[in-house]
């Protein structure tokens, strides 16, 4: 749950993926020049129970014990949501293509970042991937807990498309693959592994959660309320921010070209030729394995 109380944002989960938020604008703060909202205070309380959830017994305690809540302080990062205001945008291309301009320059701004280990795959501070995220959430026996993190580029992509045949096999109402999936799997080893250059290996910082309710955009309007301007995009949510290899994102934005919508089309295509080096080998393949379904991000 979130709230704006004057010039703060206040997140209040009942998860500790609020720490690791908070843990990542710090270090976005102190390593980049990608605009954040700043973090004021972070901290788990057990005073107030926020969402009246009922208490808990504790077998050898007499006493009720009232749920763990944990507490994000940020900056309110004024502006709209591109969801919020995607059916005002429409025909007006000059707007949507000023909005991929600087989400990509924003992109840009991260991906530049030096890698704090170049075989590391994993969160900031070389820690594990967080918990449910989709490209590694499955791991092989025997520790089906295993988020890495991943000591090598290799092991990284071997982690993502066993992730990726499990969450396929969930999915199935056949005894098979459809044929387009099977193909992304069979094709996937060669262009991930076999003709992936060090270009393609080098892990980047990656947002990983970026859709329209998690860009923030401030518009300048005319009198009439009319939009005449983009002033400044931001990313807000950072919870999933991870060193992925440098196709990931870039291949999310890429599969956009493919959308029917020609806002989403446009803004992929500008963040992708605004976001700095991007190899297209792995990564168109990697955008067209997505639109196939074979990939999950």
């Amino acid at each position: 749950m979130v709230w704006r109380v004057g010039p703060y944002m206040v997140k209040v989960g009942l998860h500790s993926w609020i720490f690791a938020e908070a843990e990542n604008l710090i270090y976005l703060e102190r390593n980049s020049d990608v605009r954040t909202p700043k973090v004021y205070a972070a901290f788990s309380s057990q005073d107030v129970n926020v969402f009246d959830i009922p208490e808990k017994t504790d077998k050898d305690q007499a006493d009720r014990n009232p749920p763990v809540y944990y507490y994000l302080v940020e900056e309110y990062i004024e502006g709209e949501t591109l969801e919020d205001v995607f059916e005002e945008l429409k025909d007006r291309c000059h707007i949507y293509w000023k909005i991929g301009d600087l989400l990509g320059e924003q992109m840009q701004k991260l991906r530049s970042v030096p890698a704090e280990d170049r075989n590391h795959f994993g969160r900031v501070g070389g820690k594990a991937y967080p918990t449910g995220l989709t490209p590694v959430r499955h791991a092989p026996a025997p520790d089906f807990h295993d988020l890495g993190p991943f000591n090598s580029y290799e092991k990284f992509v071997e982690r993502m498309m066993h992730s990726a045949k499990i969450n396929q096999a969930l999915a199935a109402i056949s005894d098979d693959f459809p044929p387009a999936t099977r193909m992304c799997f069979r094709d996937a080893p060669s262009v991930f592994i076999d003709h992936a250059g060090p270009s393609a290996r080098v892990p980047v910082l990656s947002h990983l959660d970026i859709q329209d309710h998690n860009i923030i955009v401030k518009l300048l309007r005319d009198e009439k309320g009319k939009v005449i301007d983009v002033q400044e995009v931001v990313l807000i949510d950072w919870a999933t921010l991870c060193w992925m290899p440098s196709w990931y994102e870039a291949g999310v934005f890429c599969r956009y070209e493919c959308s029917r919508d020609e806002l989403y089309q446009s803004v992929g295509s500008t963040v992708l030729t605004s976001m700095g080096h991007v190899n297209m080998g792995p990564t168109a393949f990697f955008a067209m394995c997505i639109q196939k379904g074979a990939f999950q991000t």
